[in-house]
Order: structure tokens, then C-alpha cells, then sequence
């Protein structure tokens, strides 16, 4: 009996040591199931912002082209008014002839900028600014015309500069874009386990 009682405090001390090891073991298996769970979500939540910013970039992009396409079109008509080509009732049929199917969301580019690309909202009032200073040249000459002075000439040089820096300044927003889209293309690195 008294060689029982001796073995207990070993057999107790053993059994308490083992229980140790075993949370032990737990908590940190616990611990490092936790932290790669946590490193995973953190993964899966970089790469749903990266997909959802280069969503948005690649409509960005393709609004910005779009609009910049119907600009171009909507004023050739009238550089041929300016240049005595066409009268300002042919003009107008091709350009309503050019946008009837047109589907261009001007708003929701100017959305996109000031929603999720503050950084190009710089770039793009620097186009806006451009596009003004063509509509207001534009809108001078109609006015002149209605007037009776259909000599249009006077108006072409400044409307083709105008045009050249509004190409310019399109140029200079498509390369914010492209260079953004670089940046959030960048895929996330993968957990190893």
C-alpha cells in the first residue's frame, strides 16, 4: 500500500503533464489554424477589392474611350461648316444621324472618377476644361452663322487646337487610367501552408 501511494504523485504528476502537453498542443494548433484563417480571409478580401477596382477601371476605360469617340464624331460635322463643306442643317442631320443609337453614360464616367478614382479627377477636369473650350468655339461660330456670317474660316484654326488639346488632354487621362489598372492588377500572394 504504502509503494501505491508512492507511485500516485508520479502517476498524477505524469497524468497533469501529459494533460499540459495536450492544451498546449491544442492551443497552438489552435492558434496557428486561427492565423491562417485569418491570413485566407485576408486574401479572399484583397482579392475581391483588386477584381472590383479593376472592374470599375475597365469601364472607366471603355466609357472614357466611348465618350471621346462620340466627341470626335459629333464635331467633324461642324469643322465642315466652318470650313464652307456643308451648310448647319447637314451638320445637325449627321450629327443627330451619328448619335441616335448612342449609348454613352457621360454621368456614370464622372461618377466612377469621383467615386473611386479621386486621384485622375485631375486628368479629367483637365479634358472637361478642353471639351468647354471646343463646345465654346463651337458655340461662337454657330452663333456667327445664324447671324448670316456662314465664312466660317476664322473659326477653323482655333477649333482644330482645340480639338488637338482635347485629344491631348483624352490621351493623358486614358494613360491615369491605364497606369491605376497596373496597380490593382497585381494579384495577392498565396498562403503556403
Amino acid at each position: 500500500m504504502i509503494e501505491l501511494a508512492k507511485d500516485i504523485p508520479a502517476a498524477l504528476y505524469s497524468g497533469i503533464l501529459g494533460a499540459l502537453i495536450a492544451l498546449i498542443s491544442v492551443y497552438l494548433t489552435n492558434r496557428s489554424n486561427t492565423k491562417r484563417l485569418k491570413l485566407q480571409f485576408e486574401l479572399e478580401r484583397e482579392t475581391k477589392e483588386t477584381e472590383f477596382m479593376r472592374d470599375k477601371l475597365e469601364e472607366l476605360y471603355l466609357l472614357h474611350e466611348a465618350w471621346m469617340n462620340a466627341l470626335s464624331t459629333s464635331y467633324l460635322p461642324f469643322l465642315s461648316v466652318m470650313q464652307g463643306d456643308i451648310t448647319y442643317d447637314q451638320a445637325l442631320d449627321l450629327f443627330i444621324e451619328n448619335n441616335k443609337n448612342r449609348r454613352d453614360d457621360f454621368k456614370r464616367l464622372q461618377m466612377l472618377v469621383d467615386l473611386y478614382f479621386p486621384e485622375i479627377k485631375s486628368a479629367f477636369s483637365q479634358l472637361s476644361v478642353a471639351r468647354d473650350r471646343a463646345n465654346k468655339i463651337k458655340a461662337e461660330h454657330k452663333r456667327e452663322y445664324k447671324r448670316g456670317n456662314t465664312n466660317g474660316f476664322a473659326y477653323v484654326g482655333p477649333f482644330i487646337e482645340a480639338q488637338k488639346k482635347l485629344e491631348s488632354e483624352s490621351l493623358s487621362m486614358r494613360d491615369q487610367i491605364i497606369l491605376r489598372s497596373s496597380r490593382h492588377s497585381k494579384s495577392p500572394q498565396r498562403i503556403t501552408h
